[in-house]
């Protein structure tokens, strides 16, 4: 018969199994974390593209109207505002608050919720289903000045340069994504419209 050694025949202890499994779960601990930031900035750049996209649809859809050498045409009627303070987290309701007119509402696959169909300038209902919202804002210039008459109302011009030939349009899209506790996703486009006649 043969005597088994059993000096050469060590096994895993319990403690170094503990060990072991201690270095594996910080290491799987550690790609875990990485996965979530990694999901995080990909929702995030996905809001910054669609924001693009969506400020350039909408300036290319102002830059299709036609408007008058007067200040009061409809088509193109100055006013509107675009956010200068970033939207607060948790979400308000309203932060500025859209013009009514001169904003749209989109939910988070780019569908648009809310077209701007209400009088211009009037308290606009923002749907609690909005994931983007885009706000516009029309200024008027005169012959011989940039647009900067962005509400209501006939901007003073020079004398004999009191037609209306230049629009500055400027178009923000904001995403409603409060990942990672940063700012929120905005993309601004900023446009101008000439009449030739």
């Amino acid at each position: 018969m043969n005597k088994v050694n059993v000096k050469n025949n060590r096994a895993f202890t319990l403690l170094e199994l503990v060990i072991a499994l201690l270095v594996f779960l910080v290491g799987v601990l550690g790609l875990l974390q990485l996965l979530a930031i990694t999901v995080n900035f990909n929702q995030r750049n996905r809001d910054i593209s669609l924001s693009t996209a969506l400020a350039q649809a909408k300036a290319e859809e102002l830059l299709q109207l036609e408007f008058t050498k007067t200040f009061t045409n409809s088509n193109l009627v100055r006013g509107g505002v675009i956010p200068t303070t970033p939207y607060a987290i948790p979400l308000p309701p309203t932060n500025p608050a859209p013009v009514g007119g001169f904003s749209d509402f989109y939910d988070l696959n780019g569908t648009l919720l809310t077209k701007a169909t209400v009088t211009k300038g009037a308290t606009q209902t923002v749907p609690a289903s909005r994931y983007y919202i885009v706000e516009w804002q029309i200024c008027d210039g005169c012959l011989t000045t940039q647009p900067t008459a962005c509400t209501a109302g006939t901007p003073v011009c020079a004398t004999g340069t009191g037609e209306n030939v230049l629009k500055k349009i400027t178009v923000t899209v904001t995403a409603m994504s409060p990942l990672l506790g940063r700012s929120l996703p905005t993309a601004t486009v900023v446009v101008y419209k000439s009449r030739i006649n």
